[in-house]
This record gives structure tokens, C-alpha cells and sequence, in this order.
């Protein structure tokens, strides 16, 4: 389970923790399966995401075909597009 703001949503460049107490708020819930892509690399992301529950693994494609994880996004910390972990 997500929640989710548009990136160009003015509530995005809050400090984390009133961001946060924002989205408990405020925010649109998203629910994703395990294994589905959220975005992908490459492709501009329309949400700003917290990771409410479960997990969500970033993954980067290789030039030839190989993914490789990059890390693991555990819960209660915003998520912006292009954050590591």
C-alpha cells in the first residue's frame, strides 16, 4: 500500500516530517501486487510515494537486459523519484 501526492503538488517540498503527517492525511491510498512496477526506469513519475506497508525493491535495467536491485524502500519514509535507499 502507497500514498501518493502529484509531483508537482506544492505539499512535495515540505520538510520530511510534515510531508509525512501531510500524507497520513491527506493523501490518495494506492495498493500494488507484489512484483508490479510502479514506474519505470526512465519514465517520469506523476506521485510522489510512501511506502505505507510490505516493501518495494528499486531496480535498475542494464544496457543488456540484466536487472540489478538496487535497494529495498521499507516503510514510513517518503519516497522521491530518483531516491536511494
Amino acid at each position: 500500500m502507497s500514498l501518493a501526492y502529484p509531483l508537482d503538488d506544492p505539499r512535495t517540498e515540505l520538510p520530511s516530517a510534515g510531508l509525512t503527517e501531510l500524507m497520513d492525511r491527506a493523501a490518495v491510498r494506492m495498493g500494488f501486487a507484489r512484483n508490479e512496477e510502479i514506474y519505470a526506469q526512465g519514465e517520469p513519475a506523476e506521485f510522489l510515494y510512501r511506502v505505507v506497508s510490505g516493501s518495494v525493491r528499486t531496480i535498475r535495467l542494464a544496457s543488456d537486459g540484466r536487472r540489478q536491485v538496487g535497494g529495498l524502500l521499507l516503510p514510513r519514509r517518503p519516497v522521491r523519484p530518483g531516491d536511494r535507499p
